[in-house]
């Protein structure tokens, strides 16, 4: 259908919808039409009559004077027109035995308030960034799983994180000491050999005989660093072990493992030498 101007009916309809819109823009905060408030002149005069008499700079009952406060600006000074906002839709100021203006004017006085701080908010929304700080233990689960692909359990490598309140991602809280490092450092230690092995290869145990008269409580010379009597190879450690059991050169072992696990060759070098340096020491390979 057209009009008798030529103009269709259908784009009429959406320009008056469109012109009917952009006209309720500025009284619309978040979707919401705002209730009726009360002008700027009323607004003042209700001040003036009703709130200046106590709250002013000689007297400034409750640590507060309306000189501090623009009532055609309250977004402002937002923290104080809050304040005055709830004690005035809780029915305490103007206190008991002065005079009160309507129930109408004062709700019209409120609601204008109101509606320029939401206003300036739903146009420069704030949100200050968190301090720099720490990540917990959930975090530091979920940031290994993003990274390495590797889901561990922290619980039992790090300390349980403070708590301010019921939440345990404050800044404040989230403080660092040499302890808390150190029990970092190991689980990261931890954390990067499950992610390089192989989490399917079995444990592998390797004895070392060592004198009956010799005291375990310490280091045995001959034995690898941290055993006493057993030696238990995990990951990558197993896997070498594996590759062992067939006579094989520690170049050898380096390609396999490379193309295995899809890493650099000379990223795996170091830590075949440094097993089979250990293995060759204490007589476990020839």
């Amino acid at each position: 259908m057209r009009c008798n101007g030529g103009f269709p009916v259908v784009g009429y309809s959406l320009l008056l919808a469109a012109i009917v819109l952009f006209s309720q823009r500025d009284a619309t905060v978040l979707g919401q039409v705002p209730p009726h408030t009360s002008p700027l002149e009323s607004q003042s005069a209700l001040v003036n009559e009703y709130c200046v008499r106590c709250h002013n700079d000689r007297l400034k009952s409750g640590g507060f004077s309306w000189t501090e406060l623009d009532v055609e600006h309250p977004e402002r000074y937002a923290q104080q027109a809050e304040k005055v906002i709830r004690k005035l839709r809780a029915g305490m100021m103007p206190p008991s035995g002065q005079p009160r203006p309507a129930a109408s004017s004062l709700e019209a006085f409120v609601s204008a308030m109101e509606m320029k701080i939401d206003q300036v908010a739903a146009e420069r929304p704030y949100s200050k960034p968190p301090e720099l700080h720490r990540i917990n233990r959930r975090e530091y689960r979920n940031s290994i799983g993003d990274l390495l692909g590797v889901d561990v359990d922290v619980s039992a490598l790090l300390p349980p994180d403070a708590r301010t309140g019921s939440f345990d991602n404050m800044a404040d809280a989230l403080t660092v000491n040499p302890t808390l490092m150190q029990a970092y450092v190991q689980a990261a230690d931890k954390i990067a050999r499950l992610a390089l092995g192989d989490s399917q290869a079995p444990p592998v145990m390797v004895k070392y005989d060592v004198p009956k008269v010799v005291n375990q409580m310490r280091h045995v010379e001959g034995a690898p660093l941290g055993t006493r009597g057993v030696q238990i190879l995990a990951g990558s450690g197993a896997a070498i072990w594996q590759f062992l059991e067939e006579p094989a050169s520690e170049a050898e072992l380096v390609d396999a493992l490379a193309e295995a696990y899809a890493v650099p060759p000379e990223q795996v070098a170091s830590d075949v030498h440094t097993l089979v340096a250990t293995l060759l020491q204490v007589g476990a390979v020839e």
